[in-house]
């Protein structure tokens, strides 16, 4: 199914048709296709808890739920706070969820700041022995578009985006084990961390990748 994400950005009606420009979310963040991958422990307790929460739309028949920038919600943490939206960019949509199945629930958003934002907000209003946030996959690419195509570029298919052939899935251990490997015979500190830097500089980001979240053992900064 196409996961649509949101309202239609209505400033780019004030655009001219050839006019191309940087897309921004209606709450003003860089437009960056960001994907949360939760662990479901109870489903039961899970569908409680996300029923009891104002902020959220719920579908019933195919188990999915809008989190809306209202209620609950207001006081999320995001940079453009809630009196400051216009009132004719409402609602706002932060973030779309789909349980897959009685394990799995993905979370799908238009900024990384909304993701940062959601996975507190989450662990604030439902307990870890229910759901807990193990990876997060983000397309790293800064969207763009003029008039004509800004519904094909706004309306990403995250399913589509975020399949296993499309990601570069990011191991730190593995990481870790391969930059331990190639400086086993270099004793010096110093000269050791100038190869790691070397490695991180000539490394190139992937454009869609899928890495852990270590929110509850490092704290919201190792996602930040």
């Amino acid at each position: 199914m196409k996961k649509k994400i949101g309202v239609f950005h209505k400033n780019i009606e004030k655009q001219n048709e050839d006019q191309n420009t940087i897309i921004m979310t209606t709450t003003n963040e860089l437009y960056m296709a960001v994907r949360l991958y939760y662990h479901i422990y109870n489903l039961d307790e899970l569908l409680l808890r996300l029923k009891e929460l104002s902020c959220i739309n719920w579908n019933t028949e195919n188990r999915s739920f809008f989190i809306n920038y209202n209620e609950e919600a207001k006081n999320i943490g995001l940079t453009v706070k809630y009196d400051a939206v216009p009132k004719d960019l409402f609602p706002v949509i932060l973030a779309e969820g789909n349980i897959e199945n009685k394990n799995d629930l993905y979370l799908d958003l238009r900024s990384f700041e909304r993701a940062v934002c959601l996975v507190k907000f989450i662990d604030q209003h439902i307990d870890r022995s229910i759901l807990k946030v193990t990876h997060a996959a983000t397309y790293n690419k800064i969207q763009s578009a003029d008039k004509n195509n800004f519904k094909k570029v706004w309306d990403l298919d995250y399913d589509e985006l975020f399949s296993g052939n499309n990601m570069k899935i990011i191991d730190p251990d593995e990481e870790f084990r391969r930059l331990e490997s190639l400086t086993a015979n270099i004793h010096d500190h110093a000269n050791k961390l100038a190869v790691f830097d070397n490695e991180y500089k000539n490394k190139e980001m992937p454009l869609i990748e899928k890495f852990p979240v270590n929110y509850y053992e490092d704290g919201i900064q190792s996602f930040n």
